[in-house]
């Protein structure tokens, strides 16, 4: 199996999640992506598995595998576990993150702030390499395994919900938290992760409650 063709796979599922062009919840399937790709279902199976161990997507036990999909009254436990994970992640980065993973760090962050508003795709994208980068660098197997298991989520929220995300804010906090790791106070950078995150929960419960008005 080429590993060219599970990374396309893997790209192409990927970027038309961030693009909701497949919302969570939304059936994937094979043979649809080997037909689309031309290739065979085994590096589609094998892309979408990796998809999975990123919480992007969830397969059943009938092997069936969708886009995850979020519940609304999950919301509160979710936040406080991404608040509680990424933040300790985030304080073990700051002691161990070299001088080339921070400047790579601030290359992303510019990139972000040079997002366009309407283009949550490439938002999102380079949001997750700035997390993971941080979450890599964290020197524990076990904590990324655990991260992994929820750092999507927040993301599948706003999908879900089919608006933007609040971009200018994320990445103001984004380089307040390379800040805190530049000044060498791990604690601070996990703070301002924390902080991050319960940004992210209170503009998406403002979404939620907007919604709700809506209907």
């Amino acid at each position: 199996m080429s590993d060219t063709a599970v990374k396309q796979a893997y790209d192409y599922i990927r970027s038309a999640i961030f693009n909701r062009t497949y919302p969570p919840g939304f059936h994937l399937r094979e043979e649809v992506f080997a037909e689309t790709l031309n290739m065979s279902r085994t590096p589609v199976r094998q892309a979408i598995r990796q998809l999975a161990s990123e919480g992007l997507v969830d397969i059943k036990e009938n092997r069936r595998s969708y886009v995850t999909d979020v519940a609304d009254e999950d919301i509160d436990l979710i936040f406080d576990l991404v608040a509680l994970l990424e933040s300790y992640s985030v304080r073990r980065a700051a002691e161990r993150l070299t001088s080339e993973q921070i400047d790579e760090l601030r290359a992303i962050e510019d990139e972000l702030e040079a997002a366009d508003e309407d283009d949550d795709s490439s938002f999102l994208e380079a949001n997750a390499r700035f997390h993971n980068l941080l979450h890599d660098a964290s020197g524990s197997r076990l904590l990324r395994k655990m991260v992994d298991l929820v750092i999507s989520y927040p993301m599948l929220f706003y999908l879900k919900a089919g608006v933007h995300t609040e971009n200018k804010t994320a990445a103001k906090e984004h380089r307040e938290i390379i800040e805190a790791i530049v000044e060498g106070t791990p604690d601070y950078a996990a703070l301002k992760m924390r902080v991050h995150t319960e940004t992210v929960r209170h503009q998406y419960k403002m979404i939620q409650q907007s919604m709700s008005e809506e209907d």
